[in-house]
């Protein structure tokens, strides 16, 4: 499986984050009072939480350090006030679709991390048995 490294998903996630808050904040002035567009930036919002989080962890990584809860709460707060400038109803969007999106991101983080330690402890069990 061909893993991209952090710089390039650091690059990838910047230009991701740009483009979405660039195009919520033209929508806003643009589109004007419609309830489905409020939706869609509530969910786009919490789009800008997830590519924020991964932002951070990337860059995080390339230190050698790991994200705590800290960032978790600055990047959820980071896609509220985008769906809060926009409208009530896409705040309370964006934390809802927040925090589903980070349960499935925390059980996928979950799945490929145990297969990880899976592997090492098989090794560590071999190296002992030789």
């Amino acid at each position: 499986m061909n893993q991209k490294s952090p710089t390039q998903s650091i690059v990838t996630s910047l230009i991701s984050w740009v483009s979405i808050f660039a195009l919520l904040r033209v929508a806003s002035s643009l589109v004007g009072i419609s309830i489905p567009f409020y939706l869609l930036a509530g969910v786009l919002s919490s789009f800008i939480f997830i590519i924020t989080l991964i932002l951070i962890g990337n860059t995080l990584e390339i230190f050698g350090w790991q994200i705590n809860w800290f960032w978790f709460i600055f990047s959820l707060f980071n896609g509220l006030i985008v769906a809060f400038s926009i409208h009530r109803i896409s705040l309370i969007i964006c934390l809802l679709s927040s925090l589903v999106e980070f349960y499935f991101l925390r059980n996928i983080s979950e799945q490929i991390y145990s297969k990880d330690d899976l592997k090492t402890s098989k090794k560590i069990k071999s190296k002992k048995q030789k």
